[in-house]
């Protein structure tokens, strides 16, 4: 399996707003009988990775779910926010869409 339990419970949101709204609540009695302790981890994640190869699912493979949990975890643990790596990326031009570049000394 490429992702941790802990990290696969830590972004329940991320993996749910990723699933296609008839199925998310699927996904959504998967985690909650997990929770309860009627299903084991093997069966939730199967469960999403076959949302993901049925196309129900914004990733294109577990992979890629998996790049995406390992990245916003490892944002999580360093500047404790999730969503710093998008924000960084888009704050990068300016709004002609130039680099912005935040070293002055860079331009000699």
């Amino acid at each position: 399996m490429l992702i941790k339990e802990k990290d696969f419970l830590t972004f329940e949101y991320a993996i749910k707003e990723s699933v296609n709204i008839p199925h998310r609540v699927r996904i959504d009695k998967s985690y909650k009988m997990y929770k309860q302790g009627n299903l084991r981890y093997r069966q939730l994640y199967h469960t999403m990775e076959r949302t993901i190869v049925g196309g129900q699912s914004s990733f294109k493979s577990m992979e890629e779910l998996a790049e995406h949990i390992e990245r916003s975890a490892w944002y999580l643990h360093n500047y404790n926010d999730t969503k710093y790596w998008e924000n960084n990326n888009n704050n990068r031009t300016d709004e002609n869409g130039k680099n912005k570049n935040n070293n002055p000394l860079s331009g000699r």
